[in-house]
């Protein structure tokens, strides 16, 4: 399963560079990508986390010689792992409360990795190691995502049209208006003739 975390992460990467780049069908791949590793880690990840091999994870004694501190702590961190990618998923695509998911989720990962801390003074167990790589990881990729400004990526994106960037912004902080949206169709249509 680990290679599963990885084949999934490493295309969460390459969905990410595809979006920076303005790749066509970026975003939808990044939809995909960061949703199924999202689910993994909801529903699979603590198996991840325990070390469990997928051949047992359906077994009567699957977590027969498992402190259940350790299950509940892997849980926790696979509910809060893919409550944070969520949250870097819409921030990315500027959807709506991308700020708050991504709180609930580093909270949800600060807790776990205190725990861990603390329980890895009295015990190094292989287990806590597991956990420490993927808060390594995941940790700075979601404070970034929480300080970085709401249309940064949208700028970069389209940094050789700031017409239609500014179309955009007006038309996000004001869904409703039909004249905003006339206008960022009119720029976007505008965009896609001088790139074809």
């Amino acid at each position: 399963m680990k290679k599963f975390e990885l084949i999934f992460i490493l295309t969460v990467l390459g969905a990410i560079i595809a979006v920076l780049v303005n790749y066509p069908m970026a975003s939808q791949i990044l939809v995909v990508s960061l949703s199924l590793l999202s689910i993994f880690y909801m529903y699979i990840g603590f198996a991840v986390f325990l070390d469990i091999p997928f051949r047992e994870l359906f077994g009567k004694n699957r977590f027969g010689q498992i402190n259940k501190q350790r299950i509940v702590g892997a849980f926790a961190l696979g509910i809060a792992l893919s409550a944070s990618l969520i949250g870097v998923l819409f921030k990315i695509l500027i959807w709506p409360n991308a700020t708050i998911q991504l709180l609930i989720g580093l909270s949800g990962l600060t807790l776990v990795g205190a725990l861990s801390i603390w329980r890895y003074t009295f015990n190094k167990s292989e287990f806590y190691h597991r956990i420490f790589i993927r808060l390594a990881l995941y940790i700075p990729l979601i404070v970034f995502s929480i300080f970085i400004p709401k249309y940064a990526i949208l700028e970069y994106q389209y940094r050789e049209f700031p017409e239609y960037v500014e179309a955009f912004k007006a038309q996000n902080e004001n869904p409703s208006d039909p004249e905003l949206q006339r206008k960022l169709d009119h720029f976007w249509n505008e965009m896609y003739k001088k790139e074809n």
